[in-house]
């Protein structure tokens, strides 16, 4: 450090603060392009396919089974009950068709199947089986009918589909929260690594700080004293130099000054 200027000694310290700056500038970044990656990930993969299997679910309880029963207890018209069952399965089709289009996979996969199957087989035979019924048109035959197909048969073939659903809304709730909590801790790792990372390097320009203004105020000093001492007439000052830097330059010139002027007044005595 004896041997560096001042100027690069300034330029050391400073760089260590804007290095570790930079450093901590970088990390942040690099975590928080992960951090909103997850969020991405939780939002296509599990936000999206939630709110398909929503819509399926609320399909089939409010537009059918709610749509039916209703029907069968005369508090709506056959007429709207078949309108309700018609946009049921366009909203089915259409969620339940996005829904398989993802990248299912392991259990979800598994379940998919399950319900996809429990769907053809007895879900879609149900509904048709109403839409039939209602567009019979309303007889005391068909509203004995619809009555005896609301109690035996309608609950049995559509809850297998809807728990099988629940099954996989479930599923969504759990994997979103699991993810939620890996975001949060990498989160909490990018302040917890950011911290240190500002700490070391603190610590580091300080030790620097130590190691470089002392060296410069000792020198300040030394030139100092001589300045006073040369101005009360001393020539005989020793000047005392142990830096190469700007302040020991100065030294060393004054040292030749204070030689030179040495010489001449011995002259003129």
């Amino acid at each position: 450090m004896k041997n560096l200027k001042i100027s690069l000694k300034l330029i050391i310290g400073s760089s260590i603060l804007i290095f570790g700056t930079i450093a901590v500038g970088i990390f942040a970044i690099f975590n928080i392009g992960t951090v909103n990656e997850s969020v991405q990930n939780m939002l296509h993969k599990r936000v999206g396919p939630l709110e398909y299997l929503n819509n399926v679910s609320d399909a089939y309880s409010i537009n059918i089974i709610n749509a039916v029963v209703k029907a069968d207890q005369e508090i709506i018209s056959w007429e709207e009950a078949i309108n309700q069952l018609e946009l049921a399965t366009k909203i089915v089709q259409e969620n339940w068709g996005k829904y398989l289009e993802l990248d299912l996979e392991g259990t979800e996969l598994q379940l998919a199947n399950q319900a996809n199957e429990l769907r053809d087989n007895s879900s879609l035979v149900a509904y048709r089986q109403a839409l039939t019924i209602l567009r019979k048109g309303k007889d005391s035959t068909t509203v004995a009918e619809l009555n005896n197909f609301v109690k035996t048969e309608m609950y049995q073939k559509i809850e297998p589909y809807t728990d099988k659903i629940d099954e996989l809304i479930l599923l969504q709730i759990n994997t979103s929260k699991t993810m939620a909590e890996e975001s949060d801790k990498l989160y909490k790792s990018v302040i917890r690594n950011s911290i240190i990372i500002i700490f070391v390097t603190i610590l580091i320009s300080i030790i620097v700080a130590l190691i470089i203004i002392p060296g410069i105020n000792r020198s300040i000093r030394e030139a100092d004293l001589t300045i006073h001492e040369i101005a009360k007439g001393d020539f005989t000052v020793d000047i005392k130099i142990d830096t190469k830097d700007e302040i020991g330059k100065l030294l060393e010139n004054m040292r030749k000054m204070v030689s030179r002027l040495s010489t001449t007044i011995g002259a003129v005595r």
